[in-house]
């Protein structure tokens, strides 16, 4: 990963350049077109070793876990910096997570945690998809026993102030400034519904944050 990153900023440079490194290597090439502006690289991960990695050699993180586990990772960020003497201000620190807008926390998850439920278990169903043919099954239907799993997710449902409270909390935990991402399409939700909840969030949640 860490000589990837090097290629990368190699490559958008715009000039011809060679790579002889431990496990890649690569004759003279140039990589066209050249970017109009630095092509910013985040890292996304959970894991300390990634976010060490990506104040070493990123512009920054996107980050996908919860309240607790995000402000830890800005520790190990703000001490790699620190031991690399970088500044932290430099890097970009994106947080997004499930939003799921509704007239109450309960009333959100009743509206969307079947859809969340199927976008979830796609994940674990990825594997057994490559080697199958034909339309691809239902999930497994939602009980309250999966809810857990939903939940080790980032995610935050009840109503617009809510939601923006949460995530206003979240910013000032950090410290730093933070940008918010919502992952909140959900392929078998109705479209009429999925612009519902889009102008939602657009309307009731981004201007606030």
């Amino acid at each position: 990963m860490e000589e990837i990153l090097q290629i990368l900023r190699k490559a958008w440079a715009g000039e011809p350049f060679r790579h002889e490194g431990a496990i890649y290597e690569l004759p003279e090439l140039v990589v066209t077109p050249i970017p109009l502006e630095p092509v910013p690289i985040l890292i996304g991960g959970g894991a300390e070793p990634a976010i060490r990695r990506a104040a070493r050699h990123a512009d920054g993180i996107f980050s996908n876990v919860p309240a607790d586990q995000f402000l830890q990772q800005l520790e190990w960020l703000n001490d790699e910096c620190a031991r690399i003497d970088r500044d932290p201000a430099e890097l970009r620190i994106v947080h997004y997570s499930v939003m799921l807008p509704g007239d109450s926390e309960q009333d959100a998850y009743d509206k969307y945690v079947e859809h969340f439920w199927q976008m979830m278990w796609k994940y674990s169903d990825m594997e057994a998809s490559v080697a199958r043919t034909g339309p691809p099954p239902a999930a497994p239907p939602f009980d309250e026993s999966r809810m857990e799993r939903l939940l080790t997710r980032a995610t935050v449902a009840g109503t617009a102030p809510q939601i923006v409270d949460y995530l206003g909390g979240i910013r000032e935990q950090a410290g730093i400034p933070v940008e918010f991402v919502a992952r909140s399409y959900f392929p078998t939700l109705d479209y009429e519904d999925q612009v519902e909840l889009m102008q939602v969030l657009a309307e009731g949640v981004a201007p606030h944050i």
